[in-house]
């Protein structure tokens, strides 16, 4: 019974043992006289499956007694009971299917390459180490270490309890995307989403170090420690960028009265939060699109020779035709509505936390984006600072007409026979500008540039403190909007 038990645990779990239990005698012991407790509560009788309302009601590990039906060699069969383990399911529970290696502790040293596209273990510690790391699966463990000259988590993840540390000289974490349909009908979207995660509510270190470069890619990034730490160091560039996602449909030719041409795109940005501390520090260039790097109470802290916090871009592309008719006794009536969209619109960035310091060696710019603490935000940099708006952009066009023929009212006691037909146009340019906001909610805001500080278009605000601005050359201009609209008759 023991020996069934222990095949049960590895098939479900992927471990030996469940988690707390130094052998197999005292799993054994344990989970048997949960299942006898649960049975006394529940009033169940040994032989009989648990039903799935039973099953949910489980509040622990248990084994229980079923009955099973075995064939012996004679053919003859004969009915016992045996043990079940029944299993509540826990946060972090791995799924024992498909390709696994696990166990207490695991460490795998590759001279050449480490590819896992299944699920890597450890309840203690996942040490990898290889020149070559690519991980589209599931690594997990208290803690996890990976070491190598290149690490790519192409669209898989990496969770820890207490410290996930990769160590590389190039290091990409990059969620994949997936195209379905064909030219007609079709869209790009995210697939897998990477995600490098420390789940200790407590304290926890997640640490990413490279040689060169640091590169994300729609990537989620998550240290729920409040006591916590999330460092980010290359001593090349740092880039938080985005996938391109796309959709588009087509129903008829652009020659045809009835039709609709749309294409739309955006950008699936990176995001990197944390209950604690968030430090991001390149050598050469940090930059943002579209991206969220966020403290719950912490500090953000970001540095580089150039800092780039910039805008994604959402594209609408739609070409649409409507025509219809409909005829009477003695006359006959047309109408065509044609419409043209082509948007395309500014998506910002947004850092924030308890405190927001950015440092910048050379140029430090911040457009169509969001730069906003709770207590203190402090913009330097050696050079320039630049805190701008991005451009959004609208241009609509419409047209409508009608046709009449036949027998018609004159709007008298008369009719006339003959056609009529009624057109008009109009068509709109829209400019807007999405304004940055670089500012502290309770606190003070500080800007320092050795050079020339420029502000186009938006705001440094600090409602409940100070504002203070130092520079060689200050110029804050305002940012106009535009619109142009014509109508034809």
């Amino acid at each position: 019974e023991q020996k069934l038990v222990n095949e049960q645990v590895a098939r479900l779990t992927g471990y030996r043992r469940l988690d707390g239990y130094s052998n197999d005698e005292e799993q054994f012991k344990a989970l048997m006289e949960a299942g006898i407790t649960f049975a006394r509560e529940q009033q169940l009788t040994p032989g009989i499956a648990l039903s799935p309302e039973q099953a949910a009601r489980l509040t622990s590990d248990i084994v229980w007694l079923e009955e099973q039906t075995l064939t012996l060699i004679d053919g003859s069969t004969v009915t016992v009971l045996a043990p079940k383990v029944y299993l509540t399911v826990k946060p972090g529970d791995i799924n024992a299917h498909g390709g696994l290696i696990s166990a207490d502790k695991l460490a795998v040293d590759g001279a050449g390459s480490i590819v896992n596209s299944g699920t890597l273990a450890g309840r203690k510690i996942v040490d990898l180490s290889a020149t070559d790391i690519q991980n589209s699966g599931v690594v997990q463990g208290g803690k996890v270490r990976l070491r190598g000259q290149d690490v790519n988590i192409d669209g898989g993840t990496v969770e820890a309890d207490t410290l996930l540390a990769v160590e590389a000289g190039r290091i990409r974490v990059a969620s994949t995307t997936v195209t379905n349909g064909d030219g007609r009908n079709g869209q790009t979207q995210i697939d897998r989403v990477a995600g490098l995660y420390v789940n200790n509510a407590s304290d926890g270190l997640l640490s990413l170090k490279a040689n060169e470069s640091i590169d994300f890619v729609a990537a989620d990034l998550r240290n729920e420690a409040a006591k916590g730490q999330t460092q980010i160091v290359s001593d090349g560039r740092i880039g938080l960028g985005t996938a391109k996602l796309e959709s588009h449909g087509k129903r008829g030719g652009l020659s045809d009265k009835n039709h609709r041409h749309i294409t739309q795109t955006s950008e699936a940005g990176t995001a990197v939060s944390a209950a604690g501390d968030i430090l991001l520090s390149a050598k050469d260039g940090l930059t943002v699109r579209q991206g969220s790097i966020a403290s719950d109470d912490g500090r953000v802290a970001l540095s580089g020779r150039n800092v780039d916090i910039s805008e994604g871009r959402k594209t609408l592309d739609l070409d649409e035709s409507v025509y219809s008719k409909s005829r009477s006794i003695a006359s006959k009536k047309t109408s065509l509505d044609q419409y043209r969209r082509r948007h395309n619109e500014a998506v910002g960035s947004e850092i924030s936390g308890g405190k927001v310091l950015i440092v910048a060696d050379n140029d430090l710019t911040v457009r169509g984006s969001d730069v906003v603490s709770d207590g203190l935000t402090l913009l330097t940099a050696g050079n320039d600072v630049n805190v701008t708006a991005a451009q959004s952009s609208y241009h609509d066009t419409g047209f409508h007409q009608t046709k009449k023929s036949g027998l018609t009212g004159s709007g008298g006691i008369g009719f006339t026979i003959g056609s009529k037909k009624d057109a008009a146009g109009s068509g709109s340019r829209t400019r807007v500008n999405h304004g940055s906001t670089v500012g502290s909610l309770t606190g003070d805001t500080v800007i320092s540039a050795a050079q020339n500080y420029r502000q186009t278009g938006s705001a440094a605000s600090s409602p409940e403190g100070d504002v203070l601005i130092r520079a060689r050359n200050i110029d804050i201009e305002a940012a106009q909007d535009t619109y142009a609209a014509d109508y034809r008759h």
